[in-house]
């Protein structure tokens, strides 16, 4: 008898267990309800409510047509890894909840959720941690929650943490439908092929988000029916990181991570009674696209500022007579400009002797005086003339600068992609050389500044040099490099400042010192649109976005005019000659630029990236709306391995599309109001359409091959 209840018992028991390890080890794919369960508080407004856990997980859920969805089914506390490897399991012991009017980073009301946590220490250390996480939202951003947590140690000595990991989100499609992707950091990106801002969720995809390597903060993943951004708030650069992956069930994986130590030595304590506040970190639930997270970067951000008129200017650049152009070859183009309607013109790279030193190329001029005459002769033809600049690239073989550039590990200057050294943007003597640069550029009579290199697309590196002023701050140089760019701004009153990214994704931090961001050699038509989608989002509905005409890629003579002119675009040239494309196809694009004139149109976001076929943009001009749609001609190559060596290895992982035929959707009109609609590129009427009830109009038997741009203007009853 005893030996059957023995067996009993211990059945019993294998039982118990067994449901205890099923229930942690649940598969990630099912939604985490624990928030109703064992929630201990929650913040929400209409749009979004994040839920606590006894176990300090932060779940956030959806709020629609007043239900709670959930949006991400699976979660992951934060966690605290020590020196050894110790990791303390914090729990919920107080909630409060604060309602305040702030100025910073936002002025308005604020909802606070304040939540208190303890966990103990390693044995060695008799000690407890109180972790002290607060979840704000902020009055006109119902959809999104700002978390910054802080961590205090309560004992008698000291802790080294070597990783903070944050919160492991993972997102499915609710209706098992393809999702689209935003990676904004741009340390892993090494070709122009990968550098699209609409990504297909693939199996295999992955990036560390190293931010050292700049770029935008923020990873968002979209389905038609909604659609989650986790971001990144820091006020400058820093070690956070935002890691990604996609596994073989198209499960998104994503996080931050703060590494304080690991990479370069940059300590980290936890010191008795004194808080250890860690960056902010918002995560926002969504309709559409990537469009309103990044409006909400913006807003944190204040990346959004007023632009001068010379701003939405076209102009031209000497890029395209390459860098061993003549005076003669530059007046000849001018000249022929000038017929066209230019009144701009930039002395792109070649204009210089050798990076860092500025003075004017040998052998094009007879010194300084040369160069200052020629700017002059520009000008009294009407032009404003710019000239591209550099600011922290060095010539290697200019040895008096050598003590003052980053040095790796071994005291040997860093060289980047372009085989240059890199100043160190947080030593006095080189902030007093970039002053004496653009003096000279001004004395010189230069308008606008053209900022390129490799920081501007990525950034400056650690720099181990003690000789330094930062001497073992070794991320000195790497935190510094935004205070060049307020440098140059307050340096370069009166001219216009722009930047140039080389395609990729544009550095926040830098964004509040230019005038103008340039989207800068992309690899397609695509990705200029999917960038000036972004860049509208960031610097404002109305800002001045750049992009050259390109006369030597194939698909340019279409694609490039249309979507300058349909996007409001300046439509910027590189040409040798305005025979290239044909001046009458220039004449008929620059004819259409001027009169419908959408540089300073409000951009109207109403079309979903990667659902609505065909692509969708929509400019608001007065009381018109311009449509301009578009067949994605080019495929998307992405990198599916560790490493990519070259272009070649990308995978194709979204192949082009083909000739559209249906119908199209005009969006964001009023309601019951009758619109004329017409093809403004080839000036004829569609028709007179009313718009229904969602303020939408639908055209049926539409064919686009490439693009189509419309126009709808309000008709008389």
């Amino acid at each position: 008898m005893r030996k059957k209840i023995l067996v009993f018992v211990l059945f019993v028991f294998v039982i118990i267990i067994s449901l205890f390890f099923l229930r942690i080890q649940k598969p990630s794919s099912l939604p985490l309800r624990e928030g109703k369960i064992f929630g201990v508080a929650e913040i929400q407004s209409d749009k979004i409510v994040v839920v606590v856990n006894k176990d300090f997980t932060i779940v956030p859920f959806r709020i629609k047509d007043g239900n709670r969805t959930e949006i991400i089914y699976h979660t992951e506390p934060d966690t605290l890894t020590l020196k050894g490897g110790f990791m303390p399991t914090f729990y919920v012991v107080k909630t409060e909840k604060q309602t305040a009017f702030e100025k910073e980073p936002i002025r308005g009301v604020t909802e606070k959720l304040i939540i208190t946590g303890l966990a103990d220490g390693p044995r060695r250390c008799e000690c407890t941690i109180e972790r002290i996480t607060t979840l704000s939202m902020y009055e006109g951003m119902a959809d999104t929650i700002v978390m910054q947590s802080s961590y205090k140690l309560k004992g008698d000595n000291s802790l080294s943490f070597v990783e903070l990991n944050g919160a492991r989100y993972q997102f499915v499609s609710t209706k098992k439908e393809p999702l689209r992707l935003y990676y904004g950091p741009a340390a892993e990106t090494l070709y122009k092929d990968e550098d699209y801002f609409n990504l297909p969720v693939v199996s295999g995809y992955r990036k560390s988000g190293d931010l050292l390597g700049g770029g935008t903060p923020v990873i968002d993943v979209w389905g038609r029916e909604g659609g989650f951004a986790l971001m990144l708030l820091e006020q400058g650069p820093s070690t956070m990181h935002l890691p990604i992956s996609v596994d073989d069930q198209h499960v998104v994986h994503m996080g931050w991570k703060y590494e304080p130590i690991v990479a370069f030595k940059e300590q980290a304590e936890l010191k008795p009674n004194e808080l250890y506040t860690i960056q902010p970190v918002a995560f926002s639930v969504h309709e559409g696209d990537y469009y309103l997270p990044l409006r909400r970067l913006s807003r944190f951000l204040k990346l959004e500022k007023e632009y001068p008129q010379g701003a939405y200017e076209p102009y031209w650049k000497t890029w395209g007579l390459g860098s061993d152009w003549t005076k003669e070859q530059v007046l000849t183009m001018l000249d022929q400009l000038k017929n066209l309607g230019f009144r701009a013109m930039l002395f792109d790279y070649g204009w210089f002797e050798r990076e860092g030193e500025w003075i004017p190329d040998s052998s094009k001029f007879f010194g300084e005086q040369d160069f200052i005459q020629l700017v002059q002769i520009i000008k009294k033809k009407g032009f404003r003339v710019g000239l591209w600049y550099a600011p922290l690239q060095v010539d290697p073989e200019i040895s008096s600068l050598r003590r003052l550039v980053v040095k790796d590990k071994n005291n040997n200057p860093y060289e980047d992609d372009d085989d240059l050294w890199n100043l160190d943007p947080s030593e006095p003597a080189v902030q007093d050389k970039i002053r004496q640069d653009i003096a000279r550029f001004r004395r010189w009579g230069v308008d606008h500044l053209y900022l390129d290199s490799q920081q501007v697309q990525l950034a400056i590196p650690p720099d181990y040099d003690a000789t330094h002023v930062h001497k073992d701050d070794v991320l000195a140089s790497f935190r510094a490099l935004p205070s060049i760019y307020r440098l140059i701004r307050q340096e370069a009153r009166g001219m216009l400042v722009e930047i140039c990214p080389d395609g990729r994704s544009q550095t926040v931090f830098n964004m509040p010192f230019v005038d103008i961001n340039n989207i800068g050699d992309p690899g397609s038509d695509r990705q200029v649109r999917e960038e000036f989608k972004s860049l509208k989002a960031l610097r404002g509905p109305v800002s001045p976005i750049n992009n050259y005409i390109d006369p030597f890629e194939d698909n340019s003579v279409s694609g490039d005019f249309a979507n300058n002119v349909g996007l409001g675009i300046p439509p910027s040239s590189i040409m040798r000659d305005t025979r290239d494309l044909g001046e009458q196809l220039w004449k008929k694009w620059l004819s259409l630029y001027k009169k419908e004139y959408l540089v300073q149109a409000e951009y109207q976001n109403q079309y979903i990236l990667g659902f609505d076929i065909p692509e969708g943009h929509v400019m608001k001009h007065g009381v018109a709306r311009y449509y301009s749609f578009f067949i994605n001609y080019d495929p998307i190559r992405v990198c599916l391995k560790r490493t990519c060596m070259s272009s070649d290895e990308l995978t194709i992982v979204e192949e082009p599309e083909q000739k559209y035929y249906g119908t199209i959707e005009l969006r964001g009109l009023k309601n019951g109001k009758t619109y004329r609609v017409s093809n403004y590129e080839q000036q004829k009427t569609i028709g007179f359409f009313k718009a229904d009830e969602f303020g939408t109009i639908s055209i049926i038997n539409q064919v686009i091959d490439r693009h189509l741009l419309l126009k709808a203007e309000e008709a008389s009853e």
